[in-house]
């Protein structure tokens, strides 16, 4: 029996020498599997950390390489072209990047050449007779002679014939008429702007240095295409003869928006025209306001009016 028991003894123990090393070994992987974890950890942080430091340092590398770039081209079209020159070419280069593209030379091709393309005008909305109308008054102040000269003797040197067609401008040409809901879609703006405070062209200029002025011996203002019909019909309420493209710069008619919702648009505009006052056989007489500013309130579809009534203003300074 005795015997029984030293034979046991030795096997306990190898059993208690087995189970420890397990342990050891155990707690050894624990501790190797959390070193690796925590290198991981640091080098995943040290690597988000690179990233935030490198890329702004590239970005302002690069940067800095366009803006020596552009020095560079600027410097060599200076000493190429000369101040009057550069001028000139910067006058096209719209973009401002001292070069120019088929469209930005598009002016210089059609001076050359004589010959324009065909503009791009886009179709005329087609009025829905059981949509939403609105109607427009006109009002205006006539304007005053005598402010407008220094001379108590009149305007010297001007026939009384000249001054006719001012002389008898003294009340709207059309005091009230009605528009369709739709015909004001020519102010939403387009796809790529929606944003408040985003600015786009409505009738685009076509003035440029090249281009020149447009002439004065007119009387009748050319056929309105696309957008520029509702500028055309708000301004003949006024007088019958607006030339919605001025002979001179600023030209054109922009807009803004100011305010806006999920349904409805504020939109602030300026148109840059003009009416001839005069008709044949008199000589043309001009007149020509700084600008013509307004806004409208209208849905995003212009299918409708606000809740606060379908606004629009317009007015000239």
């Amino acid at each position: 029996m005795a015997a029984d028991v030293d034979k046991i003894i030795p096997e306990d123990k190898n059993a208690s020498l087995g189970e420890d090393e397990h342990l050891d070994k155990s707690q050894s992987g624990e501790r190797l599997a959390s070193g690796k974890s925590k290198r991981s950890r640091i080098i995943g942080a040290m690597s988000t950390l690179l990233m935030f430091i490198i890329v702004p340092l590239l970005a302002f590398g690069y940067k800095y390489y366009q803006d020596s770039q552009l020095l560079t081209r600027h410097e060599v079209a200076l000493k190429a072209l000369g101040a009057e020159g550069l001028f000139l070419f910067s006058s096209l280069d719209t973009d401002h990047d001292l070069y120019l593209s088929p469209e930005e030379f598009k002016p210089i091709a059609e001076k050359l050449t004589g010959i324009s393309p065909p503009a791009d005008f886009e179709e005329e909305v087609t009025h829905d007779p059981n949509g939403e109308t609105l109607t427009l008054e006109a009002k205006m102040q006539p304007l005053q002679l005598y402010t407008m000269t220094k001379s108590k003797d009149g305007f010297l040197g001007v026939t009384h014939s000249s001054l006719s067609g001012l002389r008898s401008w003294q009340s709207p040409a059309v005091p009230s008429t009605s528009f369709s809901a739709s015909q004001f879609r020519a102010f939403l703006p387009p796809k790529n702007k929606g944003e408040v405070g985003d600015t786009w062209w409505v009738v685009q200029s076509e003035l440029n240095i090249f281009t020149g002025y447009l002439p004065n011996n007119r009387y009748h203002p050319p056929a309105p295409r696309g957008k520029e019909v509702l500028i055309h019909s708000l301004l003949s309420m006024f007088h019958p003869r607006p030339f919605i493209k001025s002979r001179f710069a600023p030209q054109g008619t922009v807009a803004c928006i100011r305010a806006a919702s999920d349904f409805y648009l504020d939109i602030v505009f300026r148109i840059h025209a003009e009416f001839q006052l005069n008709d044949v056989p008199d000589f043309p007489f001009w007149f020509t306001p700084g600008q013509f500013t307004g806004n409208i309130v209208l849905s995003r579809d212009s299918s409708h009016d606000s809740e606060c009534g379908h606004g629009v203003a317009l007015w000239s300074h």
